[in-house]
């Protein structure tokens, strides 16, 4: 009974803490926007302090509104449940591309249509605090305003703070083009009422354009330059411009790929190298099969690859598709991943490359197979750079509506780090799309989607650590300052953390400076345990130091429970406690750190230790 007593008061101290937080298990993801009907085209924008935004059109009333969330480092929701709403402006039900990035402020920036100046779409612009507040008004900033049909807005930050937004313009008459507008910080317009627009030729139609920041304010397009008739060619073309809009690398772009037509509606990736350039990566039906290429263009436009690029793989009898790039900024080597398939498109894997400086295959012409290739249908993989290589995130469908998401973790070398190579991020069985990913801290991986678990449409969220394991990692412990800080560490002191074992972990001052009988608590939780309190706030348990300062708790982890925040469990030793039970666990991390109370009354904190529960 007094185990029970202690658990439901642990429990309680914290209720006041957010429930919300990445899930520990791979069936116990976060749901960001669960509200009723649709939440379609989810964006996710990491931000530098571990934390990350996430951006959706939400039709949980009769409108797509666009709505924005706030994670924290261990996931928890800054903004209201179902997110903050940035736009509820009359929004077409069929929904185009859009795009959200975090600033060097740590701002969410957000470009979308739609359609409160009449039918068409029209391009608009957002810039919202981390604390919520509409930096550009409630309204945000209007990049158009016509009778064009407008889609697909992208945006970057130049290196001079400024904005610049892209996008294409179709007229009902006249001639397509490609429109640009930059925004100052305050989010003033630059380039005039129209936009800079970048045309063609008479017949050209071009569209799904890409942005990166090169050097001193300057960016970089890419575009799938489109010919009337629908039948015609499509090829790649790219170009950088000043910070006044003028081309840099000639009067007409680069013609990056022209030996055959790209795919409809399909958009390259292009990425900065750093240094005034870009990669862009994309993929090509040749014959009967697809090949994936991609090509390095350096500050002044030359192609440092053969011209229409390298091809990333070379094995026989496969397509490659849907190329995703992380550049080596050491070597200026890159890695490359991708979907591999039959020409019938009935057996799928996902594969990877590492292309050299010079345009070298370093694994071979066939590359390495990271994802079986088998009858296990993968889609887009979506891949993200670590401090030493790469990892990458794939949804993957064994049957109807069976939908999971897998990941793996690979070095610059190619070596796989996780045990086994393959790992679950999402293993509920549901309907999946939209998958996004974006560098945490500490080498993990942020990820959202969409997911039909529960109905037609809600976003999904879940970091993966850089061993693979999901859920908050623990931080480094500090003194809470309301006290003394009394030395000492825990310690395992017997017996293999493992389910279905018992062992026991140690809170040990070295320095003996604990007077024997002294009041300890021992903390067990899955996270840092933000505004613990001290001093007289500090539940009144009895724990009894040994003979050497060293305090023993038992903890029986046969049944194991999926931690929502942090807990405290707390007896005069010897004390084992059971857990709440669940159906399954892969694993997870423990928490542990002793607030010491020495004789006097004085609180001090020792340092933490985390010990793996699970394989």
């Amino acid at each position: 009974m007094r185990q029970i007593i202690l658990l439901v008061l642990a429990l309680s101290v914290f209720s006041s803490i957010g429930a919300a937080q990445y899930g520990f298990t791979a069936t116990n993801n976060l749901p960001v926007a669960n509200s009723v009907n649709d939440q379609a085209v989810p964006k996710l924008a990491a931000r530098s302090d571990g934390g990350t935004w996430i951006a959706w059109f939400d039709r949980a009333g009769a409108n797509y509104d666009v709505r924005l969330q706030r994670l924290d480092a261990n996931g928890y929701e800054l903004f209201p449940h179902n997110g903050m709403l940035v736009s509820g402006n009359p929004q077409s039900s069929s929904l185009v591309d859009w795009d959200l990035i975090n600033d060097s402020a740590g701002n969410a920036v957000l470009t979308f249509t739609d359609t409160r100046a009449g039918g068409d779409l029209d391009v608009y612009a957002y810039r919202v605090s981390p604390t919520g507040t509409m930096l550009w008004g409630i309204n945000g900033v209007v990049l158009s305003s016509d009778a064009h049909f407008e889609a697909n807005p992208v945006v970057a930050e130049m290196t001079d703070g400024s904005f610049v937004f892209a996008w294409s313009r179709s007229p009902t008459v006249g001639v397509a083009r490609l429109a640009v507008q930059k925004l100052d910080p305050a989010g003033l317009p630059q380039f005039g009422a129209v936009a800079l627009e970048i045309f063609g030729g008479a017949t050209d139609d071009p569209g799904f354009v890409g942005i990166v920041a090169a050097l001193s304010g300057s960016y970089i397009l890419s575009w799938i330059r489109d010919i009337t008739p629908f039948t015609a060619p499509r090829h790649l073309w790219v170009q950088r411009y000043d910070t006044n809009g003028t081309a840099m690398w000639g009067i007409a772009p680069v013609q990056v790929y022209n030996a055959a037509a790209l795919p409809i509606a399909y958009k390259p990736e292009t990425l900065s190298d750093g240094i005034g350039g870009c990669w862009i990566a994309w993929h090509v039906s040749v014959g009967a099969f697809y090949q994936s290429r991609i090509q390095h263009l350096d500050a002044n436009g030359v192609e440092v690859f053969a011209h229409n690029g390298v091809e990333i793989s070379l094995e026989p009898n496969r397509s490659d598709f849907n190329p995703s790039v992380v550049p080596l900024a050491a070597t200026g080597d890159v890695l490359v991943f991708y979907n591999k398939r039959d020409s019938a498109q009935a057996q799928w894997g996902i594969g990877g490359q590492r292309i050299t400086s010079g345009g070298a295959l370093a694994w071979g012409q066939n590359g390495i197979e990271f994802v079986p290739y088998d009858g296990i249908l993968e889609e887009v993989p979506r891949a993200v750079a670590t401090s030493n290589g790469a990892m990458c995130f794939v949804e993957q469908a064994s049957g109807v509506n069976a939908t999971s998401l897998v990941g793996f973790r690979v070095d610059a070398n190619g070596l796989p780090l996780w045990t086994p190579t393959v790992q679950f991020a999402c293993s509920t069985p549901s309907p999946k799309d939209k998958l996004r990913v974006g560098r945490g801290q500490n080498d993990s991986a942020l990820l959202c989607w969409n997911d039909a678990r529960t109905d037609i449409n809600d976003v999904y969220a879940q970091n993966v650590r850089a061993n693979g394991g999901l859920g908050a990692a623990p931080s480094a412990v500090t003194p809470y300052g309301c006290g003394i800080n009394i030395p000492g560490s825990l310690t395992l002191t017997s017996g293999t953390p493992s389910i279905g074992t018992n062992f026991s972990v140690g809170l040990h001052d070295p320095t003996s400076s604990m007077a024997i009988g002294s009041m300890s608590l021992l903390v067990v939780s899955a996270l840092p345990l933000p505004g613990f309190p001290c001093g007289a706030a500090l539940p009144n348990y009895g724990m009894v130091a040994g003979s050497t300062g060293e305090l023993l708790v038992d903890l029986n982890v046969t049944i194991l429970p999926i931690l929502t925040g942090p807990t405290w469990v707390g007896a005069p030793v010897p004390f084992a406690f059971a857990l709440p039970n669940f159906t399954s666990i892969i694993g997870f991390d423990v928490f542990m750190q002793g607030a010491l109370v020495d004789g006097v009354g004085r609180v001090g904190l020792s340092n933490g230790v985390v010990v793996h529960i699970g394989p």
